[in-house]
C-alpha cells in the first residue's frame, strides 16, 4: 500500500515539474486595432512629445523605451523620459506592436498606465517619423510645443523573469523527487528488514 501511494506522489510531483517546465500554453493574439484620425490621437492622448528613443530594454509583459525629448505638445515630460509598451502575452505574436527605431527622432503619443508611468498602450501607434505626413496633422491637432521638464523620468523594470522561475521550480521538483524517492527507499529497505526472508 506504501509503495503504491510513494509512486503515486512521484507522478503527481513528475506532473507538477513538467507543467512548469513546458508552462502554460498562452492565448493567440492577434490585432484588431484600427488606425485613428489625427485629431482621435489627439484627444485620447494623455502625452505627445518630439523626442529621440535611444535605449530599448525589455521583460517577458513590456518593453521600455528611453528617449531624449526635445519638445513637449502634451503632458508632462522630462528631458530624458522612459515610456513602457505591454507586450503580447508570451510567444503570441502582436501584428499592432510597434518596433521604434532607435536614434531616429519621432513624435510619441501615449496614455499614463494604472502605475502613473507614461505608455504605449497595444492598440495606438506609439510614434510616428517626422518624415511621415500624418505626422504634420498629428502636430497641427496638438499643443504648441515647449521645452520638456528637468530632470529624468525612469521606468524599473522587473529582472526576474518567467523563464527564471522555471528553472527554479525544476530544480525544486528534482530536489522533491530525489526526496521522495530517498523516502521510499528507506521504508523499502526496513520493511524487508522486518519481513521474515
Amino acid at each position: 500500500m506504501t509503495g503504491r501511494l510513494l509512486a503515486a506522489l512521484a507522478l503527481l510531483v513528475s506532473g507538477l515539474v513538467l507543467g512548469l517546465v513546458v508552462g502554460p500554453a498562452a492565448p493567440a493574439a492577434a490585432c484588431s486595432c484600427v488606425r485613428l484620425g489625427a485629431d482621435q490621437y489627439a484627444q485620447r492622448a494623455d502625452f505627445a512629445f518630439v523626442g529621440t528613443p535611444t535605449k530599448e530594454r525589455s521583460t517577458d509583459d513590456e518593453r521600455v523605451y528611453r528617449f531624449t525629448v526635445e519638445t513637449v505638445h502634451l503632458g508632462d515630460v522630462r528631458r530624458t523620459q522612459d515610456v513602457v509598451t505591454e507586450l503580447a502575452p508570451g510567444d503570441a505574436v502582436d501584428s499592432c506592436e510597434q518596433r521604434l527605431p532607435l536614434e531616429e527622432k519621432v513624435l510619441a503619443m501615449g496614455t499614463v498606465d494604472d502605475e502613473g508611468r507614461l505608455s504605449f498602450g497595444r492598440c495606438q501607434w506609439p510614434a510616428w517619423g517626422l518624415d511621415d505626413p500624418f505626422t504634420d496633422r498629428l502636430v497641427k491637432a496638438l499643443p504648441t510645443g515647449s521645452e520638456p521638464l528637468a530632470g529624468k523620468d525612469l521606468v524599473e523594470i522587473e529582472a526576474t523573469r518567467r523563464e527564471d522561475l522555471r528553472w527554479v521550480g525544476l530544480a525544486v521538483g528534482v530536489i522533491g523527487l530525489v526526496t521522495l524517492g530517498w523516502v521510499a527507499v528507506r521504508g523499502w529497505r526496513a520493511r524487508s528488514r522486518r519481513t521474515p526472508g
